[in-house]
Formats: structure tokens, sequence, C-alpha cells
């Protein structure tokens, strides 16, 4: 996240929080309440949200759990014009955006090319 912001020149990317758990121990209604659990107790803490921090989907996490974050947050911030910024990586048809997911593989390559033309020193 750090070097697609930085491409972008935009001021985001890096944080990361969570909680320690085996997702395949638990099944997706357990999954779907501890994430919106945590996702309140971040509300509550001022620890989340457009402008404040801006969670991503890590290992262990998708498109669902960004979709159950968001909607928990709206939730918890009725009337809210940018609730669905509170949170990254969101499906499609839930405000998410097309070519999320390729972006990272991108800048990567287009970081890789951009070393390559520099001078050895």
């Amino acid at each position: 996240m750090t070097y697609k912001c930085a491409v972008v020149d935009v001021p985001f990317g890096g944080a990361k929080g969570g909680i320690r758990i085996n997702p395949k121990d638990y099944n997706e209604e357990e999954l779907q309440r501890i994430t919106r659990r945590y996702t309140a107790e971040l509300v509550k803490k001022h620890f989340i949200g457009p402008g404040i921090d801006v969670p991503a989907p890590d290992y262990g996490t998708g498109p669902r759990e960004m979709a159950w974050i968001a909607d928990t947050y709206q939730a918890l911030n009725p009337g809210s014009l940018d609730g669905l910024a509170c949170v990254t990586g969101k499906p499609v048809s839930q405000g998410g955006i097309r070519g999320r997911t390729e972006a990272t593989d991108a800048v990567c390559f287009l970081r890789r090319g951009k070393r390559a033309e520099l001078p050895r020193t």
C-alpha cells in the first residue's frame, strides 16, 4: 500500500491492525460477528474513518470482510456522506473499484522498471 500511494502521491499507506485468529476455525456467521465487533471498537475509539485510517484487506481477509466493515461503519455513523470511504477493497457491487487487485502488481512492475532506469553508482 505504501508503494501504491507513493506512486500517485497521496499521503496514505502502511498501517496495519487486526485480530489474531485463524479464520479457518470459524464459520461465516462467526467471522461476521467478530469483524463487526472489531469495527465497532475501532469506531468507538475513533480509529477508523475517511481521513483517520482506512483499512485494506490483508492476510485472511478480502472483499467480504471489507464489506462487513463498511456496513458496520455506516450503521454506526448514520448520515455520513463518505461512509463507504472508511475501507478499501470492497466488492465492486458495494462501492469497490474495478482493478484494485491488479493495481498492486502493476505498481510493482512500474517501480521495478523505474529502478532499472536509474544510473548505477
